[in-house]
């Protein structure tokens, strides 16, 4: 079925709003935690398991509640993004940066989705 003109110019007109939103603009590029973090956190859940378990075997409440405040932590250094843990560490060492980031630039996921729509229109 095809569109009416009027229809074809809401189409266009949508398309064009997508292509130049805001939340677009504004998102930051490395929202994604780093693999150091991500091994990190999942080796503190593990641990905290280990701790639940043991909690269980010797009934300590405390080593329970200890390790659940562990997995706690875990999940949440595996869940920061990478702009809060870099930005803790510049601002621990100012005019310093890693090796890693000055040289790799990386395309956000919207950029990519981007290009591969553009792509397929034309």
């Amino acid at each position: 079925m095809s569109l009416s003109d009027h229809e074809q110019q809401q189409l266009d007109d949508l398309e064009r709003s997508f292509y130049h939103s805001e939340a677009d603009e504004k998102r930051p590029a490395h929202t994604l935690p780093t693999r150091a973090a991500v091994l990190l956190g999942i080796l503190l859940v593990l641990v905290a398991i280990g701790l639940l378990i043991l909690s269980v075997i010797v009934k300590m409440l405390l080593v329970g509640v200890l390790a659940l405040l562990v997995m706690a932590g875990g999940a949440v250094l595996m869940s920061t993004p990478r702009d809060r843990i870099s930005g803790a560490a510049r601002s621990a060492h100012p005019g310093r940066t890693t090796a890693g980031s000055a040289s790799r630039s990386r395309r956000s996921f919207a950029d990519v989705m981007r290009d591969r729509w553009q792509r397929r229109q034309s």
